[in-house]
């Protein structure tokens, strides 16, 4: 059974306009997704600002509930695993992420306090505390504020936050966009190994390959809010077939890339990278693709995918 699974997921925002706020559109900020995580793999999203990336991790995290679509976790709804604290998140910017008024104890036993209420304070430090040294941060630091640490020992801490109600399922959305290269690989390095041993799931969302191709197992390249491709690492990697996923490679080398991202209004029925693509004619702008099934584990949306 998988332990999460995402069957056409959709989360639309509504557009308003004039005095009275009518509705004269929407943003489809996840159209049509689908997806599945096993237990103890890391599923990576791949995408550009704005691709609806992080709308999707939010989904799975309640903050923006699908407005169709159905999503499970152990096969039931997942609503129930956002109450009992199976999933939890890491955000991005580890300066924004930690309330500055809160001391590292109340920081890191907040998610608990709904969660356990019986929990005694003395337990409660114990718990702070041999968390906060699993993830390579003092016991003592617990009394300490935010500013008192570097940006590094901000994530760890929020990474502490994630751990304390024991989850099965972490997002990880830029947890080390924000960090300087040598701390990246500090804190990639500590969540492979929390992986194995908290027999973790993660959702790694992120747009830099090089971190992505470090921890994950499977990967969904998304634009626009539509999947257009999905594959084990080897594949998308290595056998990529759709043209947004090797300019995404291709940018990732280095490589100048020209064209811009367009407006995501008048939303069309056709692929959405069309006007980007090198690839693309008339029945791009009309019809979305249906899948292409390549191997097992690769599946591609595109007319005119790059088949090896």
């Amino acid at each position: 059974m998988e332990l999460l699974s995402g069957r056409d997921i959709k989360v639309y925002f509504p557009i308003y306009k004039g005095l009275f706020r009518k509705v004269a559109g929407e943003v489809r900020a996840v159209d049509g997704v689908s997806f599945g995580l096993e237990k103890g793999e890391v599923l990576s999203i791949i995408g550009e600002s704005g691709s609806g990336k992080t709308t999707l991790g939010n989904s799975v995290l309640g903050l923006y509930p699908p407005t169709s679509g159905t999503m499970t976790y152990m096969g039931e709804d997942v609503r129930k695993a956002w109450f009992t604290g199976k999933i939890q998140s890491v955000f991005q910017n580890p300066y924004s992420s930690l309330n500055p008024r809160m001391n590292v104890l109340n920081i890191v036993a907040e998610p608990i306090f709904r969660k356990e209420k019986h929990l005694n304070k003395e337990k409660l430090r114990i718990r702070v505390g041999e968390i906060l040294e699993t993830v390579g941060i003092e016991a003592s630091a617990m009394f300490r504020y935010p500013h008192e640490f570097s940006g590094g020992q901000r994530q760890r801490i929020s990474i502490a936050r994630a751990l304390i109600t024991r989850p099965q399922l972490v997002i990880l959305d830029e947890p080390v966009s924000s960090l300087d290269v040598s701390i990246r690989a500090q804190i990639l390095n500590l969540l492979s190994s929390l992986k194995e041993s908290f027999d973790l799931s993660y959702i790694f969302i992120s747009h830099d390959l090089a971190t992505v191709r470090f921890l994950s197992k499977s990967v969904l390249i998304i634009y626009r809010g539509k999947i257009l491709e999905s594959g084990d690492k080897k594949s998308i990697f290595e056998n990529a077939a759709n043209p947004y996923t090797r300019l995404l490679l291709q940018s990732a080398r280095d490589i100048v890339i020209t064209s811009e991202v367009p407006e995501r209004a008048g939303e069309s029925h056709g692929c959405p990278f069309y006007k980007r693509c090198p690839n693309g004619d008339e029945i791009c702008t009309k019809v979305f693709p249906d899948v292409t099934v390549l191997e097992e584990n690769h599946h591609v949306y595109c007319h005119h995918p790059f088949v090896h």
